[in-house]
């Protein structure tokens, strides 16, 4: 199973309502991101840190945010929160990263579905589990 983590293929898909509207209705985030002593992420700057891929598309969108689908190409740690806040769509409720405090009382942020093949059977195997249907 770590290997398949280790050569991302390892389907990971997650909701997030994010603050304001995103305007294109899918794209790809890639960015460089740094952990630094104190084990806070950031996006990095020039050619440091590690390489993060995320793919997104709209969902719906509500008066003041957007609920998207994103998809993990990379699996860094705080990947999709960074990512988001440093184009100006920040989660709701992730206030570490600039989101708004949002009425759901937490970050609202799901992981949606999770997909990868036993490692001793050699089934493909999928997880799935819905994200609040009042986040829009």
């Amino acid at each position: 199973l770590q290997a398949q983590f280790e050569a991302r293929t390892v389907e990971r898909v997650y909701r997030a309502l994010v603050k304001g509207p995103v305007r294109q209705e899918s794209g790809t985030l890639e960015s460089r991101l740094v952990e630094d002593r104190s084990l806070q992420v950031h996006a990095a700057r020039g050619s440091e840190g590690k390489t993060a891929v995320t793919r997104y598309r709209v969902l719906a969108r509500g008066q003041d945010t957007t609920l998207l689908e994103l998809s993990l190409g990379t699996g860094r740690r705080r990947q999709i929160r960074v990512q988001l806040a440093a184009i100006g769509h920040p989660i709701v409720g992730d206030r570490e990263h600039g989101g708004p405090g949002g009425q759901f009382r937490r970050l609202c942020l799901h992981a949606t579905r999770l997909g990868f093949i036993h490692p001793a059977t050699g089934k493909a195997l999928r997880f799935e589990s819905a994200a609040p249907p009042a986040w829009v």
